[in-house]
């Protein structure tokens, strides 16, 4: 099978992500973390704190190591300043956007005792989805790409742009609270859009039917689709004529078609006869081949189509931002 054709198109400045609410993360954390973060704010994604461990920051490329160990006094401290945790061990602080996922002892009797705790710092960039605004006023999106690739900032960008357009008739179902962050409030990012949390997510097929039945959505946004009944609630939902808008963690087209999952995104492709019985749930897929760096196909069956038959692929588009 040939490379994908792409058109270049010139290249546009990539705003830049801030760090969402650093005052509040920080005032968690214990005095000598937060200098740590304060001299690495613009490369840290993670901070790593596990109990008798060293403190580490993966970074946008690469980690740091300190020589200072995490004690119980420091896990402690990040631990009043949580919210309730979900049974996925996820959690949040109010009215910010950063996720925090904990490790609790493993034994009877201790299962609330936190023994490592990793916070992912969330990062928002007003503008980064602005190029792509045109893709997005024309159906049904799937934005596709690996780990680490900015999707969930640049979904962030994307609901602040539909919601203009639709205002209340957007409905954010929100299975991380990554979109709206995790305070009852929601961020301001999504503008006027509704935004429905999401138990745990063995809920999100049944909340993907309430913003449909209870909420008038016009148009549905969905952070990742990770299991089949997920995928097959937004083949049922696209077919009332409500928009949808998704992510899906693969690098490639082909790598998306051999999960499962989501099979059924794909006009529930059979990857073994190479046969796609019915149409796409999606109009448009976009492609994320790294921080701005997007590759559009404006029609999502004939791309499939030609895929599956082996013909060379079509690319519409690349959008590449640089500062």
């Amino acid at each position: 099978m040939t490379a994908a054709i792409l058109e270049p198109v010139p290249r546009l400045h990539l705003p830049t992500a801030r760090v969402d609410q650093l005052e509040a993360l920080l005032e968690r954390l214990p005095d000598w973390i937060q200098q740590h973060v304060l001299e690495h704010q613009t490369e840290v994604e993670d901070i790593v704190m596990e109990l008798g461990r060293p403190l580490r920051f993966n970074l946008e490329r690469g980690f740091k190591r300190f020589p200072d160990l995490i004690r119980k006094e420091e896990l402690e401290h990040l631990k009043f300043a949580l919210k309730d945790v979900a049974l996925d061990n996820r959690t949040g602080l109010d009215r910010t956007l950063h996720r925090i996922s904990v490790r609790r002892r493993r034994v009877r009797g201790g299962e609330g005792v936190i023994v490592g705790a990793i916070i992912r710092l969330a990062r928002v960039a007003v503008g980064v989805a602005e190029p792509l605004r045109p893709y997005l006023e024309h159906g049904n999106f799937l934005l596709m790409g690996p780990p680490k690739t900015g999707k969930t900032t640049l979904l962030r960008d994307i609901v602040r742009i539909l919601a203009e357009k639709y205002g209340p008739r957007l409905v954010v179902v929100d299975t991380s609270n990554e979109i709206g962050g995790f305070s009852d409030v929601p961020h301001p990012i999504i503008g006027d859009a509704v935004r429905l949390q999401v138990p745990g997510p063995e809920f999100q097929e049944k909340v993907i039917t309430e913003a449909i039945a209870n909420w008038s959505a016009e148009m549905v946004i969905l952070d990742e689709i990770k299991r089949i009944p997920d995928a097959l609630a937004l083949e049922e939902g696209s077919k009332t004529g409500v928009g949808f808008g998704a992510t899906i963690h693969a690098a490639t087209l082909e790598e998306a078609l051999e999960r499962r999952a989501y099979q059924p995104l794909f006009g529930n492709v059979d990857v073994i006869s190479r046969r796609k019985p019915t149409r796409s749930s999606f109009d448009t897929i976009i492609q994320i081949r790294s921080r701005g760096e997007y590759v559009v196909y404006a029609d999502a069956d004939s791309l499939l189509t030609a895929h599956l038959s082996g013909t060379q692929l079509q690319g519409n588009q690349v959008l590449q931002h640089t500062s």
